[in-house]
């Protein structure tokens, strides 16, 4: 039988035509293996039992096209800590995944699968569109105190985000992007306290997090926000604390809200068609870059020397329309 050799610390593979993989795959005997990726093995049922290889860091898994469920073969028999020197976990584009199923045989986590994944720093699950929800969450609640990343993207079934969100203490940047089906945050699980990235795209997601209240996401300094219905009016509720601000795709005419966002830097609006007008008084004097693109009401107003607009950005550094500096950042210096 072919095996790679002991010491090895990176291994792919890719297009494996078996239905489940070799034993020695999650053999301990090799210690030393620091990246693992499975891309495209799309006969395989099951995941293979890596939770105890001692050195694993990266482990990517990409393209199980029949994996329906994740259990106990993916943790090992008798692992007292998996997966404890993991840092980044990335599940893409398992389209049958539909549950974690813990030890005892149901979704969700025991006391030992808590344990695990003490070093994990970043998690994305990326177009995994069957799985329901995210309960397995709850088996980093208490071993993974250290994760800075979570992002959920194109999970078209979930419907829920897990109760244990506030716990994760550590989480620095959040994502969750187009899962259409999640319909309410419950309250008990409030919002980690922390986060200073925040990525949201779609119309319920977007209204969830409005209706959460954008003003006590003290900690955010970089919103990407996308694809939603709610007005400028919506908008007044942004935190002052804002470095920067992303907005695609919202029906917003004005952008009146801007000047209270006394600490931007960096503001990037993308496809806003119908948004016409900038404060009176001009951005918050902080800003120094400013991009517009595919807004064509506020573009033919903010162009340089003729637009209405110009001498309310004409002080900003870095002033791009559909991605052209208007004019050459090295006047300024």
């Amino acid at each position: 039988m072919l095996k790679p050799h002991y010491g090895l610390k990176e291994l792919k593979l890719r297009g494996y035509g078996g239905t489940k993989f070799p034993a020695w795959l999650g053999q301990s005997s090799f210690e030393n293996l620091v990246v693992l990726r499975f891309k495209n093995c799309n006969q395989c049922t099951t995941l293979p039992s890596v939770g105890h290889l001692p050195s694993l860091k990266n482990l990517v898994i990409k393209g199980m096209a029949k994996v329906r469920s994740v259990g106990l073969e993916f943790i090992g028999k008798y692992c007292s800590e998996p997966f404890r020197s993991l840092e980044t976990l990335c599940f893409e584009d398992m389209q049958e995944w539909e549950e974690w199923i813990s030890h005892g045989g149901t979704a969700g986590g025991d006391q030992e699968a808590a344990k695990g994944f003490p070093r994990l720093r970043e998690l994305s699950i990326l177009s995994c569109s069957k799985l329901k929800a995210l309960v397995w969450l709850l088996l980093l609640k208490e071993g993974c105190t250290n994760l800075s990343e979570l992002i959920l993207s194109r999970c078209r079934y979930l419907t829920a985000l897990p109760n244990s969100m506030y716990n994760l203490s550590s989480l620095q940047r959040l994502e969750i992007r187009d899962c259409p089906r999640i319909a309410s945050i419950p309250e008990e699980v409030g919002f980690p306290p922390n986060v200073r990235t925040l990525q949201i795209e779609g119309p319920n997601i977007c209204k969830l997090f409005f209706d959460l209240g954008f003003h006590n996401l003290t900690s955010v300094r970089e919103l990407f926000i996308a694809g939603g219905w709610e007005d400028e009016e919506s908008f007044q509720q942004l935190p002052a604390s804002l470095v920067k601000l992303y907005i695609r795709e919202f029906p917003l005419g004005y952008l009146s809200f801007a000047r209270n966002l006394t600490s931007l830097e960096r503001l990037e609006l993308r496809k806003c068609t119908i948004l016409k007008s900038l404060p009176g008084n001009g951005l918050p004097p902080s800003l120094v870059f400013l991009s517009i693109y595919l807004c064509p009401y506020l573009e033919e107003r903010c162009k340089k020397d003729e637009g209405e607009y110009w001498h309310l950005v004409a002080d900003i550094p870095f002033v791009q329309l559909n991605h052209k500096l208007v004019f050459d950042p090295r006047e300024f210096s």
